[in-house]
C-alpha cells in the first residue's frame, strides 16, 4: 500500500461496486443481544467473534477482513491528525480548553432531545476522543488562518412576505413594496420585522452572508444581501418562499467592534474550508510514508506493529483495528455468519457451482473495470483472486437458494415501432410531443390499411435499434433494462397481437405487436426463452435471498461477540 492507492481506496468503482454489492449485507437480521463487545485486537483476536450451531467464525478472520478492506481510510485520517498536530505545534498553535467547551455545549445543544453521552456510546466513542475530534476541528482553520483571502461579507436581517396557498404572488409583492415605502419614510426596520415578517426566523437575523455560503438562503436573495452597502434596505426580492426586504446592518469593512469577533470566526471557521484540505494534503505529501502491506496480514501471525510510518512517527496497527471492529466489526461479522449459513444449506441441498459460472463473471467484471486492469481493482479493494471467486460463489450460491421459489412469468417475444418525440430545447417539448403523437396516428392508419407491421417497423426503426427491424426480444416482467410502461403493455399481450393504442414512453409513443409468447413460441425461440427465463429469475431470487438467509440465521443458534 501506499500514499496513492490510500487516496484511491477512497473512490469506489462502478464495476467493482458489482462485486462489493454482496459484502453490504444481504439481511436485515440483526445481530440481537450478544454478550459483549469485541475489545482491543490482542485480547480478542484469537476468540470468536460469533458462533453459529458450535462453529466458530473466528474474530481473526473479522479482524483481518476489517483490516484489509477498511484500514485505508482509517490510516489516511490518524496520518491527517498527526501532521496537522504535528504542524500546529511547530507554529505555536494551541486550543484553549474553553474554546473546546464552548464547541461541545454548542454540540449537545444541536443533538438535543438526544444526549450527546448517549450519541457518542451509538458510535463507540469517548468523551475524551471526542474531545480530541473537537481539537482537531479547531485546530484545522488556525492552521490556514494565515492563508485566507476575505470574501466580502455582510450581517444582514430580512422581512418576508410569503405567497402561495392563502396570498397571491402578487399581492405579497404589493404588500412587500408597501412595507419598503413606510421603512423609506422613517418606521423602524426591526419594528416591522417583528411585527409582518413570516420568516422562519421571527428576529429576521440570516447571519454573516458570503459567496458560497452553506446556508438556506434563496440565490437571488443572497446576490441582493451580497450587492447591499451598511444601512441600505434592498428592493422586494422574489425567492421560493415569498418576497424579501433585505438589510445589510454591517459589512465585512464597516461593522462596530463588538462584531470582530463575528467576522474574524466566519473568516477563519467558514472561509477556511476551503484552504484547509489543500493545506493538509501537501502537509502530508511533504512527509515521507511507509505502510504496511495485505501481504503483512496473514492468518495466525501476529499483526504488525505499525500501519504507516509517517517520518519516523508510528500510526499503531492496534489502534487502527480498534477503530476498524468498533466501525465495521458488526456489518462484517454478520457477513461471515450468513457466508457460513448459505454455505452450509447448499452442501446440504447438493447446490454446487460450476467453476465455469465464475469464470464467466470474472471475465464479465475485467471488462468492466476496463481501463482499469482487474488486478488493479483488486488491489485498491484489498481482495485477491481466490476471494473474488469465493464472493461471486457466494453470489451464485445465494441465488440458486432461491430460484426454485421463482415460478416463470408470462413473456413475449416482441417487435416495436416507436416514434421519437424528439426535442431542441425544454420550450420546444410540446410541440414535438404531438409531431410524434400525429405521427404514431398516422402509422396506425397504415396498419389498418392493410399495411405488415414488421414491414412499418422497419422502415421506422430508430438509429440505435441494433436489429434494424424493431425486435425488442423476449420482454419479461419488471424488466429494469425497457422502458416500464413498454413492459407492461408487452407482458399482457399473446402471439400475434398489435397493441390497440399508442403507448406513451419517456421518449415518444410505441406500438408492439406479439411476435410470439412463452406459451406459444416455435422451438428455434426455446433458447431466447430460457435466457429470458434465467434473467428474470435472477432478479427476483434478488429479492428472496434476504428474507431466505434471514430465515436460515433464525433457524440457527447464533452467538455474536461483536455487535453494535
Amino acid at each position: 500500500m501506499n500514499l496513492r492507492m490510500i487516496k484511491r481506496s477512497l473512490i469506489v468503482g462502478t464495476a467493482l461496486l458489482l462485486h462489493f454489492s454482496i459484502q453490504a449485507g444481504t439481511t436485515n437480521t440483526s445481530a440481537g443481544d450478544a454478550a459483549s463487545a469485541g475489545a482491543s485486537a490482542n485480547s480478542t483476536i484469537t476468540n470468536a467473534a460469533a458462533i453459529v450451531d458450535g462453529h466458530v467464525i473466528p474474530m481473526e478472520d473479522v479482524a483481518l477482513k476489517c483490516l484489509r478492506e477498511n484500514r485505508a481510510f482509517i490510516v489516511g485520517q490518524m496520518i491527517q491528525v498527526y501532521v496537522l498536530d504535528r504542524e500546529c505545534q511547530k507554529r505555536g498553535i494551541t486550543v484553549a480548553a474553553a474554546e473546546m467547551d464552548k464547541y461541545i455545549a454548542q454540540w449537545r445543544t444541536n443533538l438535543a432531545p438526544a444526549t450527546l453521552e448517549d450519541t457518542l456510546k451509538k458510535s463507540h466513542v469517548t468523551m475524551a476522543q471526542a474531545r480530541d475530534d473537537v481539537r482537531i476541528e479547531i485546530e484545522k482553520p488556525l492552521l490556514v488562518a494565515d492563508q485566507i483571502k476575505l470574501l466580502p461579507m455582510v450581517h444582514c436581517r430580512e422581512l418576508v412576505v410569503t405567497f402561495g396557498s392563502s396570498r397571491s404572488e402578487s399581492n405579497a409583492l404589493a404588500m412587500a413594496t408597501d412595507f419598503r415605502r413606510q421603512i423609506a419614510e422613517g418606521a423602524d426596520f426591526d419594528a416591522m420585522v417583528a411585527r409582518h415578517s413570516e420568516g422562519g426566523n421571527k428576529s429576521g437575523d440570516m447571519g454573516l452572508l458570503y459567496d458560497h455560503v452553506l446556508s438556506s438562503v434563496d440565490a437571488p436573495v443572497l446576490a441582493a444581501a451580497l450587492a447591499l452597502k451598511q444601512g441600505e434596505i434592498s428592493p422586494p426580492i422574489k425567492a421560493s418562499d415569498g418576497y424579501h426586504l433585505i438589510k445589510a446592518d454591517s459589512t465585512h469593512d464597516h461593522h462596530p467592534p463588538t462584531e470582530d469577533a463575528l467576522y474574524a470566526d466566519a473568516a477563519r471557521r467558514h472561509q477556511g474550508m476551503f484552504e484547509i484540505p489543500q493545506a493538509i494534503a501537501a502537509l502530508t505529501d511533504q512527509s515521507k510514508i511507509t505502510f504496511a502491506e495485505d501481504s503483512d496480514l496473514v492468518p495466525g501471525k501476529p499483526l504488525p506493529e505499525a500501519a504507516a510510518v509517517v517520518d519516523g512517527h508510528l500510526i499503531p496497527m492496534k489502534d487502527v483495528l480498534d477503530k476498524c471492529l468498533a466501525m465495521y466489526g458488526t456489518k462484517l461479522t454478520h457477513i461471515l455468519v450468513q457466508n457460513y449459513v448459505v454455505d452450509r444449506e447448499c452442501e446440504k441441498r447438493g447446490i454446487t457451482v460450476k467453476e465455469s459460472e465464475i469464470d464467466e463473471r470474472v471475465e464479465a467484471l475485467r471488462k468492466q473495470c476496463a481501463p482499469m486492469t482487474l488486478e488493479e481493482g483488486m488491489k485498491i479493494h484489498h481482495t485477491t483472486m481466490a476471494g473474488l471467486r469465493y464472493d461471486f460463489r457466494q453470489e451464485i450460491e445465494r441465488t440458486q437458494l432461491v430460484i426454485d421459489q421463482v415460478k416463470p412469468p408470462h413473456m413475449v417475444h416482441v417487435r416495436i415501432i416507436l416514434v421519437k418525440a424528439d426535442a431542441v430545447s425544454q420550450s420546444d417539448v410540446e410541440r414535438a410531443d404531438r409531431d410524434a403523437k400525429a405521427r404514431i396516428t398516422a402509422i396506425q392508419e397504415q396498419l389498418k390499411a392493410g399495411k405488415r407491421f414488421e414491414d412499418l417497423a422497419v422502415q421506422y426503426c430508430v438509429s440505435d435499434d441494433p436489429s434494424k427491424s424493431g425486435d425488442m426480444g423476449v420482454v419479461f416482467p419488471n424488466n429494469p433494462d425497457l422502458d416500464t410502461d413498454i413492459v407492461n403493455a408487452a407482458t399482457t399481450m399473446k402471439k400475434g397481437e398489435i397493441s390497440s393504442t399508442p403507448i406513451k414512453t419517456y421518449n415518444g409513443y410505441a406500438l408492439l405487436q406479439a411476435i410470439s409468447d412463452s406459451d406459444n413460441h416455435p422451438g428455434d425461440e426455446d433458447a431466447a426463452y430460457a435466457r429470458a427465463l434465467s434473467g428474470y429469475r435472477s432478479l427476483v431470487a434478488q429479492r428472496l435471498v434476504s428474507q431466505t438467509i434471514g430465515g436460515l440465521i433464525k433457524k440457527s443458534n447464533v452467538v455474536y461477540f461483536v455487535h453494535s
